[in-house]
């Protein structure tokens, strides 16, 4: 008997009596222990039409269908996200396997961009908000893994044993993903336009308008064959281990990335969030450390962030700017915490730090009025995506070097942060490095065909 049967063996009795014990008119939580793996494993096959995953290395969450689904519109989002999630907390019933180690259930999604930035087909499936307590929830942390079933009111849970078989069957399996496609991208705006693009915000930025504003391309992608979101998750794991790796699957379409920016974890009453922004090829340590430009626009952000956390948290003194390396690119990074004042949800930090001007700029509302004018809509590109829990504790980062995938087409998004002394040429450059990180993930780009010439 091998010893993935003998596990299931041993944990089926103790699901079926959860699924009879606990009410059916309340919203279950069964947890189980499972075998330590890879979480993207859960998500093999590309079959579900509801998957999530957020990760670093060879820790974190995935997830399968809906158990709980929470969606929001318009300007109170952040708090309609909180009131309803409190309301699915209150009606939960919980029953966890002796000796499993997992934490207490949560939601698990984001935010968009900005109110209305999802307002596209592209986009349109995401929303405002949408939050998720999946049916099957596989976590796994420091060498220890649990496999989560959450039932809806009125789900009699017939299916879950043979489903419970399947998943496991699906974590044991670590065969690398298919190979990843070739591709050619098509670009949405010449480079030539985005140049002018910059240009005109520089003369903005001098007359005082703005001190600066975050510009971000979009990239249509058209692959050779479909290709299974595992291959960019794999690709991305692979290259960028350190980075929060992520994906929401909504039937065919996937939002897949790794950030290398936390937004802001909350832990008790501890609170850390950082400042990243400033940006050069690797190589160049010594001129980004140099960079008159990349330090203004790196303390903007660390200014900015101070002043959205000052009412709630007490901030202990900055650890000092450092050097943040990736696979691609350096950065600065400012590693800032603190202790909350009072009791504040991880929602109200999120709503008070997005968008930092990182991804979005200062004064923060006149920068975002200029990028829904000059922008396509950025759905949840930059925006904050993460999970909490009934104590609003959690963690949201920002979701950035991504794109949607979705069979033989994919959409990727970059952008860089424009003050007064940036360069157009240099900041097409930075954004082409930044959409590497996804564009390499998918696959090896195809060579245009030159033209034919006619003597």
């Amino acid at each position: 008997m091998s010893g993935l049967y003998a596990h299931q063996q041993k944990q089926l009795p103790f699901l079926e009596t959860a699924i009879a014990k606990l009410p059916v008119d309340s919203l279950r939580v069964i947890t189980l222990p499972a075998p330590v793996c890879l979480p993207e494993n859960l998500l093999r096959g590309g079959a579900d039409p509801r998957a999530l995953l957020i990760a670093c290395g060879d820790d974190g969450v995935a997830g399968l269908g809906v158990g709980m689904e929470l969606r929001a519109t318009g300007s109170d989002r952040f708090e309609r996200i909180q009131d309803l999630a409190d309301d699915a907390f209150r009606s939960i019933n919980r029953l966890d396997s002796p000796k499993v180690h997992a934490p207490p259930p949560r939601f698990y999604g984001g935010f968009a961009f900005d109110e209305g930035a999802a307002d596209d087909e592209l986009w349109e499936a995401f929303g405002d908000a949408l939050f998720v307590m999946p049916r099957w929830l596989y976590g796994c942390s420091e060498g220890q893994a649990w496999l989560r079933l959450t039932l809806p009111k009125g789900d009699f849970g017939d299916a879950a044993p043979s489903e419970y078989a399947d998943y496991l069957d699906r974590l044991a399996n670590n065969e690398p993903p298919q190979s990843a496609a070739s591709y050619q991208r098509r670009e949405t705006e010449s480079p030539e336009k985005y140049r002018e693009r910059i240009n005109l915000l520089r003369e903005d930025i001098k007359t005082g308008r703005y001190e600066k504003v975050v510009a971000a391309r979009r990239l249509e992608v058209d692959l050779e064959a479909p290709v299974d979101d595992l291959v960019p998750l794999h690709a991305l794991r692979e290259r960028f281990p350190a980075c929060t790796r992520f994906a929401f699957r909504i039937d065919l379409r996937t939002f897949v990335g790794a950030t290398p920016e936390r937004l802001v974890r909350r832990q008790g009453q501890h609170v850390e969030t950082v400042a990243l922004a400033g940006t050069v090829p690797h190589g160049k340590r010594e001129e980004l450390i140099a960079s008159k430009k990349d330090a203004w626009e790196h303390r903007l952000v660390v200014d900015a962030i101070h002043d959205s956390l000052r009412d709630a948290v007490e901030l202990s003194a900055d650890s000092g700017v450092v050097v943040r390396e990736l696979a691609n690119v350096l950065h600065l990074e400012t590693p800032i915490e603190g202790e909350l004042r009072d009791d504040a949800h991880i929602l109200s930090l999120v709503e008070s730090l997005h968008p930092t001007p990182a991804v979005g700029g200062v004064p923060r509302k006149e920068a975002l009025k200029h990028i829904q004018a000059s922008e396509a809509p950025r759905g949840w590109y930059a925006s904050p995506i993460g999970s909490f829990d009934a104590d609003g504790e959690g963690e949201f980062s920002v979701a950035l070097r991504c794109g949607i995938v979705e069979e033989t087409r994919a959409t990727a998004y970059a952008g860089g942060g424009i003050v007064q002394d940036s360069k157009a040429d240099l900041e097409y450059q930075e954004s082409e490095l930044k959409f590497e990180a996804f564009l390499g993930a998918l696959g090896t780009e195809k060579p245009r065909k030159k033209p034919s010439s006619k003597n």
